[in-house]
């Protein structure tokens, strides 16, 4: 006996032989005649809501949306923690410029680059984050984690309107606690790494290793007054501006086509130029992704001290028989 997918707030269930009794997740007995999941002596497909299916120990499938739409809660999916509030000790954006017509191969769909000068922008992001906790509780105190994120900022389309923000194809942590809860209760696969940072005034240099070898990211440089002049960018402030309209990002889950959502809410949103010495990410140097001369280091940015906000948000899901670009 399974769940199959089928519309908001019911599930299907497959049943092999009716009548008789199966031991659900919970270890609970069912007669399906007694609950009702299906007539007794007929053999195939029946309903129930969803809220009926989780009592007694079913896990439900995801439910399938229309492309670009956001994904409607499931019983499974929607154990979401409410508002998270910290601060963000220190937040290296260290970002690339890209071929469009390649970034664009390696996104799933519905995203595609969200360009600028010509060029799609992609990154890291390496962020502390202190005092971690749910908003509601008024504690001066909460967990801190070390965090790294490739993203890539791109655009969609929801409802007939065009979205942008960041794609996130990977998520690494040092805390055990994230690793276990992402993708759970906090949106987005994370997966765990060990972190070496070094950090002296206004220089930073950090380093991650992912335990399972998936990825490796090593930035170091010093706080400078102004951005590059090679930038897509012309000034630290239109760099400024662009990442902070990218608040929302979608993150890669285990199921194909459905993506966590999670908004970042910034209360005092500030940058500074990071003049980078050294940088290496196995993601943006995979040659089989991204063929030479199709991706450059372009800048990076450096926030401190940020107090700030984790807000949920509907996921994301995209049918894959529309054809994909990955």
């Amino acid at each position: 006996m399974r769940l199959l997918p089928w519309r908001s707030r019911t599930a299907r269930i497959q049943v092999a032989t009716p009548g008789r009794q199966y031991r659900c997740a919970r270890g609970r007995f069912l007669n399906l005649r007694r609950k009702r999941l299906c007539q007794a002596g007929h053999e195939g497909v029946t309903t129930l809501r969803t809220g009926a299916a989780k009592s007694i120990g079913f896990e439900v499938d995801n439910l399938s949306s229309p492309p670009g739409a956001p994904h409607r809660d499931t019983p499974w999916n929607k154990m979401r923690l409410p508002a998270i509030s910290g601060v963000i000790d220190r937040r290296i954006l260290a970002n690339y410029r890209i071929d469009p017509a390649c970034m664009a191969a390696a996104l799933p769909p519905p995203f595609r680059p969200q360009t600028v000068n010509g060029y799609a922008i992609g990154g890291i992001c390496l962020i502390r984050l202190k005092r971690v906790r749910p908003k509601l509780f008024p504690v001066p105190w909460g967990i801190g984690s070390e965090n790294a994120a490739h993203r890539i900022a791109v655009q969609w389309e929801s409802n007939g309107q065009s979205m942008h923000g960041v794609y996130i194809p990977r998520r690494d942590t040092n805390s055990i606690l994230n690793s276990f809860a992402g993708g759970r209760i906090f949106p987005g696969i994370h997966h765990h790494a060990k972190f070496t940072v070094v950090e002296c005034g206004d220089r930073y240099s950090v380093a991650m290793a992912s335990d399972d070898g998936g990825a490796k990211v090593h930035v170091s440089g010093s706080v400078v007054p102004a951005i590059s002049d090679s930038s897509v960018f012309d000034s630290l402030e239109s760099a400024s501006a662009f990442f902070e309209q990218g608040a929302l990002g979608y993150s890669d889950t285990l199921t194909g086509g459905k993506f966590d959502g999670l908004e970042l809410r910034c209360r005092n949103w500030h940058v500074e130029s990071l003049n980078v010495d050294r940088i290496q990410s196995s993601y943006f140097e995979d040659r089989s992704r991204f063929p030479s001369g199709s991706v450059e280091f372009d800048c990076a940015l450096l926030m401190r001290d940020i107090a700030h906000e984790w807000h949920g948000r509907p996921d994301l899901c995209c049918s894959l028989e529309n054809g994909s670009n990955r």
